[in-house]
């Protein structure tokens, strides 16, 4: 029963990390220069699909790139995610 348990236990860690090694994908990213008008809630909805949600998208715009307040200036340059 001892050994039964053991087993178990190494199959399901085996389990867990195969599964967070084919989960870990590397996210492209890409320059993107701001253009008046535009807002990174704005940018992350045109950029996202539609099967994502895009407020994930504008979070990882905001942490990436340090932003702290939603400002963004004309002509500045930020890093957008590349989706496929």
């Amino acid at each position: 029963m001892k050994k039964l348990l053991i087993l178990l236990a190494i199959v399901i860690v085996a389990l867990l990390l195969i599964g967070n090694i084919i989960k870990k994908e590397s996210t492209v990213w890409e320059e993107y220069v701001v253009k008046s008008g535009d807002t990174i809630c704005g940018i992350a909805r045109s950029i996202t699909p539609s099967d994502i949600d895009y407020r994930k998208t504008e979070y990882d715009i905001t942490k990436v790139n340090n932003i702290k307040n939603a400002l963004l200036q004309p002509g500045q340059t930020i890093f957008v995610p590349v989706y496929e």
